[in-house]
């Protein structure tokens, strides 16, 4: 935090530390910034500004990126310096707090809104606790701006300065700009967001209204053009500069620049585990690093699954047993199977839930490529299907409650499945589940780290179609697969005529053609029928928008949907008992001219 005639607070890797510095160099194909920065109370006797740096560690750096964030305490509230530290400091912790699966602007808004709510709470019951908010946050090859209020962000690239946000002010008279938006001065918050390309050489400026009011745009560039020995130095210049030119309020002055962009690449404990060697295929009571093998699972070109111990006393004593994913050989040279498999490790390590397979990091050191994963005792969903050919309604409804709830927990770590299918389901013997294989996970910070494939992924009679087409999915995509289980597990069908991939890439939407589910299974309700073929639509925006939607009318009647599926003729909604009635009636035809011609 900035305190009167201090420099600005820039944490590295966790300390705090008064002076420009750059981030501790990982590679070269790492994100670096270097921070500098000024603080001044000007012609007030009081600093009501405030403004934190920080520049994590390499894991943390790629998964939530660089932080700089200024805030300018509101002169009419009570509180307004102890506004602008709270904001400025609570913003940086609870935004690096946050999941790293989410996508920067989810986090900070977050944030962003639990820290307005805070204040204006505050302010109704001791004063007024109100600033402006600037936050800058640089992830990967882009930066973020989060801004609300009159301080500024800019952005010097070459010879180009730009103001990057929008002051929100409303001009009253000849009188002095009037706030129409700040943090604490309501309760709800409205945030600008917006987001840019990151060049090695940028320079960004965050700056209190009492530094660039008192000096202009030309005043600016040419001070962010000089030469300095550091960047404090060059925002002690600037503040002195608007000091000189008259300013009538705090001066604070917040300088970023961007050292070095990261390359698009796997985060570096991701990277390290697919740097190891590939084991070799190994059998029951072979030995890899502390584990011990007491069962082969499964065994394919792709991958091996072992039931494995852990050799130590004490997980032996307590009967402690994990499961243990490698990689085949023949895969080494697969880099998007390699990707997932790191990945896999990432998601079930990343979400908390019990309804998704957890995994772990090995407790010592690791020699070869390999995950650790808990052991979860079942069978599969496919294997339960098998079990039960005609299970009743009550039974599937129970299953699927808690495959949503597991789809639900992705989705607000912001991440999307993309191969949901019956294999990947594992049942227990009282009827628990749990969702696994997350190779194939789409989440929000590969997004932003520009890791997606286009390609088609998922297995193919469960495919969303969109993917088909070429687009990434989203939580939409995990509803079509989950309706198709849905159908599936009720009737053993699927609800579209099965094809080959080659087929089904060939496809377009008007050619995915739903089966009603009532010629499998007749003793089912239509309105449960209108309900599958909404979660099955090919086009996702014709999809139900949540779980919880196709859940609740897949148990009560949704009177529009029943009426739209009982408007179509019967040979679409039920095909067997338009043909049954069909020949019922040829028959009787048949019976009445037989009866003319012999009569």
């Amino acid at each position: 935090m900035l305190e009167p005639a201090t420099s600005a607070a820039i944490a590295a890797d966790s300390k705090q530390v008064s002076h420009s510095e750059k981030a501790p160099s990982v590679a070269s194909s790492k994100l670096e910034a270097s921070f500098g920065g000024a603080s001044i109370c000007g012609p007030k006797a009081e600093n009501q500004d405030a403004c934190v740096a920080k520049v994590p560690t390499s894991w943390a750096r790629y998964y939530k990126g660089i932080v700089a964030v200024l805030a300018d305490g509101l002169s009419s509230a009570e509180h307004a310096k102890m506004a602008a530290h709270i904001s400025v400091t609570q913003f940086v912790e609870d935004y690096y707090a946050t999941p790293e699966s989410w996508s920067v602007n989810k986090s900070a808004a977050q944030v962003a809104k639990s820290l307005n709510n805070w204040l204006f709470q505050q302010g109704q019951q001791t004063g007024s606790y109100a600033c402006t908010l600037s936050a800058l946050i640089v992830k990967s090859r882009q930066a973020h701006l989060f801004h609300v209020g009159d301080s500024r962000i800019y952005r010097l690239r070459g010879d180009t300065l730009r103001q990057l946000t929008r002051d929100h002010v409303q001009i009253r008279g000849n009188q002095k700009n009037h706030l129409t938006r700040a943090m604490g001065v309501d309760s709800s918050l409205e945030l600008d967001y917006s987001s840019c390309d990151i060049e090695p050489g940028d320079l960004y400026l965050l700056s209190s209204d009492g530094l660039h009011d008192a000096l202009s745009e030309q005043q600016l560039k040419t001070l962010l053009q000089g030469n300095f020995t550091s960047l404090e130095q060059q925002a002690q210049t600037m503040v002195k500069a608007a000091e000189l030119a008259g300013s009538d309020d705090n001066i604070s002055a917040m300088l970023v620049s961007i050292d070095n962009v990261a390359l698009a690449e796997l985060d570096e404990s991701r990277a390290q585990l697919l740097n190891l060697p590939i084991p070799p295929v190994m059998s029951v009571g072979n030995k890899i690093d502390h584990y011990r093998v007491c069962e082969v699972i499964h065994s394919s070109p792709r991958s091996h699954v072992y039931l494995v111990e852990e050799l130590n006393q004490l997980a032996q004593q307590q009967g402690r047993v994990k499961i243990l994913k490698a990689p085949d050989a023949n895969m080494a040279d697969d880099q998007d199977y390699m990707t997932g498999f790191a990945r896999e490790e990432w998601v079930g390590r990343v979400v908390n839930s019990p309804y998704i397979m957890r995994t772990f990091e090995p407790q010592q050191h690791r020699r070869f490529r390999y995950i650790v994963a808990e052991y979860v005792p079942g069978i599969t969903l496919r294997q339960w299907m098998e079990q039960h050919p005609h299970p009743p309604l009550t039974q599937v409804l129970r299953l699927l409650q808690k495959l949503a709830k597991a789809l639900r927990t992705l989705r607000r770590y912001e991440m999307v499945h993309r191969d949901l299918k019956p294999e990947n389901i594992i049942i227990s013997a009282n009827e628990q589940l749990k969702l696994v294989d997350f190779g194939t996970v789409l989440s929000a910070e590969q997004l932003e780290q520009s890791q997606t494939n286009t390609a088609p992924v998922g297995s193919v009679q469960y495919i969303a179609p969109e993917y088909l087409l070429g687009e990434t999915g989203h939580h939409r995509s995990d509803i079509f697969s989950f309706a198709v289980i849905a159908y599936e597990m009720l009737s053993g069908k699927l609800p579209f005529k099965q094809a080959n991939r080659q087929q089904i890439a060939r496809r377009h939407y008007a050619d995915w053609h739903y089966q009603t589910i009532q010629q499998f299974r007749n003793d089912l309700p239509d309105w449960l029928d209108a309900a599958l073929e909404h979660g099955c639509q090919a086009k996702p925006q014709q999809r139900y928008q949540s779980l919880s939607e196709l859940l609740h009318d897949m148990q009560h009647a949704n009177p529009k949907l029943r009426l739209n599926h009982q408007g179509k003729p019967l040979i679409e909604r039920n095909p067997v008992r338009f043909w049954q009635s069909s020949c019922v009636i040829l028959l009787l035809i048949i019976l009445w001219l037989s009866y003319r011609q012999f009569s």
